[in-house]
């Protein structure tokens, strides 16, 4: 009898084409923080939803968090997530191919690059968030 994944991989994976990263950097220009972007990249990638252990382990629950989703990258680039004075990396994509692209933070990431792995956990930003952002940068 064969090796039987089934049960094993989780049901809903999904291959989202062309996912954009955009990674910014932050300065203050005249008393007001200005954001440029600084580095772009895209890549394919599987997305899944997060179980409520990961969630409860990460204590994200207090936050005012909609959507969070895990992504698993495998070309050997990683996803950063914020530290102080540093903003994380921007993610685009659509949560379903029939559903419109929206943006997308880094919360936690396991990042291999000897093994082409990085695994990051995203949230979705709310519109305030979308538009604090667009209006300190040119995104």
């Amino acid at each position: 009898m064969g090796l039987n994944m089934r049960g094993h991989v989780s049901g809903p994976f999904i291959t989202h084409k062309g996912v954009v990263l955009n990674r910014y950097s932050s300065e203050i220009v005249d008393f007001e923080p200005v954001l440029a972007i600084t580095y772009t990249d895209a890549f394919d990638a599987n997305v899944q939803p997060v179980s409520d252990k990961e969630i409860e382990f990460l204590n994200i629950g207090a936050e005012r968090i909609n959507d969070v989703r895990v992504i698993h990258r495998n070309d050997g680039k990683g996803i950063e997530v914020s530290t102080t004075g540093k903003l994380a990396d921007i993610l685009v994509f659509a949560e379903t191919p029939d559903k419109p692209a929206t943006w997308w933070k880094s919360i936690a990431t396991d990042y291999r690059p000897w093994h082409n792995f990085c695994r990051a956990v995203v949230a979705k930003l709310d519109p305030s968030e979308i538009a604090s952002l667009e209006a300190h940068t040119d995104a």
